[in-house]
């Protein structure tokens, strides 16, 4: 787990970088080198649960949540804001309430 707003660059190639956190960025660029292409993820920071948004290869503009398979009906603005200012994914806690 790494502290929160700890994000850094991971190489996806050589030309195409993206903004993550630390503690991820290696995952996500194997993840990629595999032939997944995240759209949106976080670790978590200890209070949810870590979350990777790829975009379905089946065609159209089709989300899931990759640890939990959800589907994600929304084609931006992936993450919504709790209270205390943290962001999270409401489809991975499988809960309405949250939100």
């Amino acid at each position: 787990m790494c502290k929160k707003h700890s994000s850094v660059f991971a190489s996806l190639t050589p030309c195409k970088r993206i903004r993550c956190d630390k503690c991820i960025r290696h995952l996500l660029e194997s993840m990629y080198r595999h032939g997944f292409e995240s759209v949106a993820s976080c670790c978590g920071h200890g209070i949810y649960p870590m979350t990777i948004v790829c975009r379905s290869k089946t065609g159209g503009d089709r989300y899931y949540e990759v640890l939990s398979g959800k589907v994600i009906t929304r084609t931006r603005n992936f993450y919504k804001k709790d209270m205390a200012g943290n962001y999270f994914i409401p489809e991975s806690l499988g809960r309405k309430d949250d939100i």
